[in-house]
């Protein structure tokens, strides 16, 4: 015969811990999101957004998004740059990012320091007490 005792209001409490931790891990990860982007990536600026479904998003544009696209208009003569198409700026700004080659955008070290902070985190928010 098998008997088993199970301790109902401690293992209760302990899933409501559980899921406390939970529902605030997406703030916790979108402030280390952030700290990455300034410590590691050197931004003044860094964005960080939550989304409804508690997912986490950064914007990482290729060799920055300045140069790529206003580099056409302010190198033509200033008599001709109100009369520009935006379609044909799109283009050009879409041509240059193909000849950019091959090269990631995020490199694998960035990546590596990202995940590697996201795994600490994990690690020190989400425990079983």
């Amino acid at each position: 015969m098998l008997d088993v005792t199970l301790d109902a209001p401690g293992f209760i409490k302990m899933l409501d811990q559980m899921q406390d931790a939970l529902r605030g891990f997406p703030i916790d990860m979108a402030n280390e999101m952030t700290e990455w982007q300034s410590a590691d990536m050197h931004r003044s600026w860094p964005y960080t957004k939550i989304r409804r479904r508690r997912r986490i998003r950064t914007v990482i544009w290729p060799r920055g998004i300045g140069r790529s696209k206003h580099s056409f208009r302010l190198s033509m003569k200033p008599g001709r740059r109100a009369r520009v198409n935006r379609g044909f700026l799109r283009a050009q700004t879409m041509a240059r990012r193909a000849q950019q080659g091959g090269r990631p955008i995020l490199r694998d070290e960035l990546f590596d320091a990202l995940r590697q902070r996201m795994v600490e985190l994990m690690q020190k928010n989400l425990t079983w007490q």
